[in-house]
């Protein structure tokens, strides 16, 4: 009898969450097992948000990581001889599912320095991103670009942020899964 109970609750809290879309699930939120059934997105074991230090790039041209005692400490900037046109740094992605994500870079710049996004040797899959200017090239003057959406594969993704002239100071490179993507994404 606790079986059926347990299966009409389900049923119940199912019928629900999708009738008001969503506003029960901010009282009592069922289990994610349930809701990803239900394509309401979000899948247990499915990154949404997936956060890369820019100092952990796997190839680079012309860039660096700034010293501890600097304002720049720990951010990705460029390296002598300054006169070197391009810049570059490539981040590795591993995803367990692919779909669209939203790209987003949090970086320090005095200038505008905008960046081109190659995703897994496409070329300038986006351009102008992290174009603004923050105030300084400083840790204290960080700022969020919303750069654009990219189209990410199942498994190793290579992400090249570049630019012919010089990068502005990277600190965080954030990918969010774009929610509809979870439930209709053919690449599980």
């Amino acid at each position: 009898m606790g079986k059926v109970y347990a299966w009409f609750g389900a049923v119940l809290v199912a019928f629900l969450a999708t009738y008001f879309t969503g506003m029960l699930t901010a009282v009592i939120p069922p289990p994610k097992e349930l809701l990803c059934r239900l394509s309401l997105g979000f899948c247990p074991g499915e990154e949404s948000i997936v956060v890369v230090d820019a100092a952990n790039f796997v190839d680079q041209e012309n860039v660096n990581v700034g010293s501890a005692n600097e304002c720049w400490a720990g951010l990705v900037l460029n390296q002598p001889p300054y006169e070197a046109p391009g810049n570059s740094a490539t981040y590795k992605v591993s995803l367990k599912v692919g779909g669209r994500f939203q790209l987003s870079i949090q970086y320090a710049a005095a200038e505008s320095r905008p960046l081109n996004v190659d995703v897994n040797k496409k070329k300038k899959v986006l351009t102008g991103a992290a174009s603004g200017i923050s105030g300084s090239w400083c840790n204290t003057d960080l700022r969020w670009d919303k750069a654009g959406e990219l189209q990410l594969s199942k498994g190793d993704n290579f992400i090249r942020l570049y630019t012919d002239g010089f990068f502005p100071h990277l600190k965080t490179i954030k990918f969010s899964r774009i929610q509809s993507e979870v439930s209709t994404s053919t690449e599980r």
